[in-house]
């Protein structure tokens, strides 16, 4: 972990950051609600600065209370004051502020109704909770013309006096936010405005009195939010309404009571991970299925202050988890993660070996790779391990197996390793290809004279590269049992046949039979001469030593 603190880390001046999201520039942008206010920036690499100051920046007022900010379609960020009588701004990457919409002056949106949290939504429109009673949804486009989309009390279906806290942008569409005040509610909302309200204690699996928080579209397709009244609860609701308590505090295993429960985000490991604003403050994880893993602890783990109250959290473009405390002095932490890992596909390229490929993102930390492979999915062999540098962005891995099994299926996966752990891409498999194999072997005719040659026929069980060798024969005497080239000094041994290669022709063979004519031409410059030869036919594949070859013996005569 690394903490990046007001009046120590340069350029970080406030001491309540609040929302953090990711921009569009690929730094980290967040909102300081203490005066005057702030909006400010964070690098991946954790330089700070203060973009945008409240009175010194144009068309920022000072003391608005800069509470929730998010990444608009248009490539700026866009925030919400919180002050009286409550504005809509917008900030470009450069930081020059707009004033899009004033509570009060703006057709459509009240003075004084507290806008919170904002989000990007349909139709490339801004979309935003306002908490004042009776609590609204209200809608900005680019351009800045208001909308109120869901009234507390009027709207169908909308309760009025929620205390809207958190919004997002739901999988299916609509737009869905947490309503603080007892008995808890989750709000959906259709682009058109139609309400489907979820209430604590009269929906099935919402306990009442939960104070829902923050809610987030999982890497499920659900909707994930927080409860932060003890003894705190992580829940769940399907797009249609299907609420579940996926884990309580101090009941589920690892997941500690009354720890003041807030942000949630979704991570790059395709987890959920939460803050826990309770003393000493905590950050944890929790899978789909519910499993909960408190990774870090205020005070315990190093580089983690404690009782700094951990309040917002997100993943970075980094794909590190960041996270603000907004107890003074305030401070931007990030939490490194494990790499990515995703296994590719496999090109085998042969009987013998095969290339498997891959794509890791080390989360801007030395990373290095391996692949594992073997006969099962417990693999048993591994490729030598690779550095795939220090960078935040995915870069391919590819590796060469070699030594396999002929005809042999093998599991293989992707290994990626950084500073902070270790991730396992998923389990795939490749099948090597049948060592090649020459069959049936026919020249005909096999006593010629050219031009008019002969037909040479063989079949494959498989595609492969085919030698054809012609060997002359030659007379020879043996000695030691060889046949060697006939001298003065062997003269008398016994006469043999020895083979001497004459030339060698090359070419792609296919699976079944295949047939060469053949006139005695073996280059551009070079023909057999009259006389006696073998022909040999080899299958080579180049990925195993091993080869298959058929002989057969023809004649060439004179013309």
């Amino acid at each position: 972990m690394t903490e990046y603190t007001n009046g120590v880390t340069p350029g970080f001046s406030g001491a309540d950051p609040e929302k953090i999201v990711r921009g569009p520039d690929g730094n980290l942008w967040f909102t300081n609600e203490e005066d005057p206010g702030r909006i400010m920036r964070i690098t991946p690499a954790g330089v700070v600065t203060v973009v945008a100051t409240g009175g010194s920046t144009s068309n920022f007022d000072a003391n608005s209370k800069p509470a929730g900010i998010t990444a608009g379609s248009d490539g700026n960020l866009w925030f919400t004051e919180f002050g009286d009588p409550g504005r809509i701004a917008r900030i470009t990457p450069g930081g020059a502020v707009t004033r899009m919409a004033t509570g009060g002056v703006t057709s459509n949106f009240d003075a004084n109704s507290r806008p919170s949290a904002i989000t990007a939504g349909p139709g490339g429109n801004l979309w935003f909770v306002e908490q004042s009673n009776p609590g609204r949804l209200v809608r900005i486009t680019p351009a800045g013309a208001v909308t109120r989309m869901a009234t507390g009390g009027v709207t169908a279906g909308f309760t009025a006096n929620t205390t809207p806290e958190e919004i997002t942008a739901g999988p299916d569409g609509n737009l869905w936010f947490t309503g603080r005040s007892d008995p808890g509610f989750i709000e959906r909302v259709s682009p058109g405005g139609v309400v489907s309200e979820y209430k604590g204690g009269t929906t099935s699996g919402f306990s009442a009195n939960g104070t829902p928080e923050v809610i987030v579209t999982g890497p499920d397709g659900n909707l994930w939010f927080t409860e932060s009244s003890d003894p705190g609860r992580i829940m769940r609701i399907t797009p249609s309404g299907a609420v579940t308590e996926v884990a309580t505090g101090g009941v589920t295993p690892g997941f500690t009571a009354n720890a003041d429960l807030y942000g949630i985000a979704a991570g790059p490991d395709g987890d959920l991970w939460f803050v826990e604003q309770g003393d000493p403050g905590r950050v944890g994880r929790i899978t789909p299925a519910g499993a909960v893993t408190e990774v870090a602890t205020g005070g315990v783990t190093p580089g983690f202050t404690a009782n700094g109250s951990p309040n917002e959290i997100t993943q970075g473009p980094d794909g590190n988890m960041w996270f603000t405390e907004n107890s003074p002095p305030g401070r931007v932490v990030r939490i490194t993660t494990p790499p990515g890992a995703a296994t590719g596909a496999a090109s085998v390229l042969g009987a013998g070996a095969a290339r498997v490929r891959g794509a890791l993102n080390g989360h801007a930390q030395p990373t290095s790779y391996e692949f594992q492979y073997g006969p099962t999915s417990a693999y048993g062999s591994a490729s030598k391990s690779t550095g795939a540098g220090s960078g935040f962005t995915s870069v391919p891995a590819s590796a060469k197996l070699t030594g396999l099994k002929p005809n042999s299926t093998y599991h293989y996966r992707l290994l990626a390793t950084n500073p902070t752990g270790t991730t396992p891409g998923r389990d795939r498999t490749f099948k090597t290809l049948a060592l090649p194999r020459v069959g049936h072997l026919t020249m005909s005719p096999k006593v010629w004279r050219p031009p008019v040659g002969t037909t040479i026929r063989f079949s494959l069980n498989r595609a492969v590269r085919i030698r054809l060798q012609f060997f002359a024969e030659k007379p020879g005497r043996k000695v030691n049992g060889k046949c060697r080239p006939p001298t003065q000094s062997n003269g008398g041994a016994q006469k043999c046949r020895r083979l001497v290669l004459a030339g060698t022709i090359v070419f792609d063979g296919h699976r079944g039979t295949n047939t060469v004519r053949f006139q005695g031409r073996i280059s551009k410059k070079k023909s057999l001469s009259p006389g006696q030869y073998q022909l040999k036919v080899v299958a080579v594949d180049p990925t195993t030593p091993k080869t298959s070859s058929r002989s057969t013996g023809f004649t060439i005569v004179a013309g």
